[in-house]
């Protein structure tokens, strides 16, 4: 049997999976929980990218509107049933960290959703939650979903199951990389701009030249496009830094340029290093608009 022919078996079974898992909750076999509002932020492709650019402005945006809210993500590991992070906590992943160092909200990571949430209004007050990668979580009523879509997924090169992308339908408001692509569901399109900052002075510099690129993202194309002629050290998602991987980053940083983004820099902290810095700009201000009127 072809590949191609494989992917489309799976991408059957997975929607049909799928379809009947959201249905057990819409006939209300499985039952939803009603706890507060709820801003959900998701994508369709495997290891997405940009749900903590966008995690983090929704929550410079809720802050500036003095608007009690928090943030709630799902933990992995661990005996804890929840962990409300400060701004050097240890054992959570290094996006749980760059969101508490962000915002002044309260970051709470948690190995059922059901329980962060009731934690954070129950404890801290929250009256709105920002919930990472919360699109298929249908056991929450009250629950807006914000979609993050790239042209790769519209073109459908990033999605491993094609079905994934006729999702984005069942999405409250879209975020579209800037394309042609309008659907007809409320929606924003933004792009990126890169800048590179040599830490820990905190002072932005020219593109470096020559180095090491070190990463743990599993979206990194940006970064290989970006600095493509440079040797470049791919390591696994979430990598979690031994005491022997930062001595050998301090030699390398030593030598000759350490480049990393901030979500490895987190990890690292007091590493010599030029970090990418990317930030996320939305072409107009409709998300805010949306934003209000839910809520």
């Amino acid at each position: 049997m072809r590949l191609s022919n494989i992917f489309k078996l799976f991408s059957y079974i997975y929607a049909s999976i799928s379809y009947t898992h959201r249905k057990l909750y819409d006939f209300s076999i499985l039952k939803r929980h009603f706890i507060t509002d709820i801003i959900s932020i998701g994508n369709l492709s495997f290891g997405g990218r940009a749900k903590t650019d966008l995690t983090i402005e929704i929550a410079k945006f809720l802050e500036e509107k003095k608007i009690k809210a928090g943030v709630l993500l799902k933990g992995y590991g661990g005996k804890e049933n929840y962990k409300l992070l400060e701004k050097n906590s240890e054992n959570v992943s290094d996006e749980a960290l760059l969101i508490s160092r962000n915002t002044k909200l309260p970051v709470l990571v948690s190995k059922n959703k059901i329980i962060g949430a009731k934690k954070l209004v129950n404890e801290y007050g929250v009256k709105v939650i920002i919930m990472d990668d919360g699109f298929q979580s249908y056991y929450f009523l009250n629950k807006t979903d914000f979609l993050i879509l790239f042209k790769n997924d519209i073109q459908g090169r990033e999605i491993l199951f094609r079905s994934f992308f006729r999702e984005y339908k069942l999405a409250n408001f879209i975020f579209i990389e800037k394309c042609e692509f309008s659907p007809n569901i409320p929606h924003d399109y933004f792009d990126f701009e890169y800048r590179f900052i040599k830490m820990p002075e905190n002072v932005e510099v020219e593109k470096p030249s020559s180095g090491t690129v070190v990463l743990t993202t599993a979206k990194d194309e940006f970064v290989r496009k970006l600095l493509k002629e440079l040797n470049i050290i791919k390591l696994p998602d979430h990598y979690s830094f031994t005491s022997c991987d930062i001595e050998y980053l301090k030699y390398i940083s030593q030598k000759n340029n350490l480049i990393m983004t901030m979500k490895e820099y987190v990890k690292t902290p007091g590493i010599e290093a030029i970090i990418i810095n990317r930030k996320i700009n939305f072409l107009t201000d409709n998300w805010k608009k949306f934003i209000l009127d839910i809520i």
